[in-house]
């Protein structure tokens, strides 16, 4: 008598860990390219859709409400929810003041007044105010290579700012 067929999966592949992880992998390329692909867009949607609020952090408001919802209902759903530790609870309201509440509004407020493209290379400056501010929160020395190459971003960002006018006719 003829041997059971395990099945068509294994059939098409002779090794079906190496299939699991080539589908891992290409389950992980569709998620960087769906993640790309809404970063990228969120730039023209915000310009598109900040004139219908009364100022830039209601949208900011609105986005981010939603959010916290979506995922306190998925951490409660899934039981996913850990506090951090109460001491390090001021960080955190620090951190979401930040990158969250202050980043959202003014980057609202200058989707305002400048083009969507510009915005996006101009919020893509964030690593050259980041080697900025370690120098005096964390102690980092900045070299003739770290040095030259913050004034190239920084005169990138120039140029980029002061390079047209927006359609409100502003510069900046």
């Amino acid at each position: 008598s003829l041997p059971l067929s395990p099945g068509p999966l294994v059939l098409l592949s002779p090794c079906p860990e190496k299939s699991k992880m080539r589908n891992q992998k290409s389950l992980t390329a569709l998620a960087i390219a769906i993640a790309v692909l809404l970063w990228a867009s969120s730039f023209p949607v915000i310009r598109s859709a900040v004139g219908g609020y009364p100022y830039p952090g209601a949208m900011a408001l609105l986005r981010f409400s939603v959010a916290s919802l979506a995922l306190a209902l998925y951490a409660l759903a899934t039981g996913r929810l850990k506090l951090p530790d109460k001491k390090l609870l001021p960080y955190v309201f620090l951190c979401g003041f930040l990158g969250i509440t202050l980043y959202q509004t003014l980057l609202n407020y200058g989707e305002s007044i400048v083009s969507a493209g510009a915005a996006s290379l101009l919020i893509n400056s964030a690593p050259l105010w980041t080697a900025l501010l370690a120098v005096p929160l964390l102690g980092e020395r900045f070299t003739t290579r770290k040095t030259l190459g913050a004034i190239t971003g920084f005169l990138g960002v120039l140029l980029i700012t002061l390079g047209k006018p927006s359609p409100t006719g502003h510069y900046f």
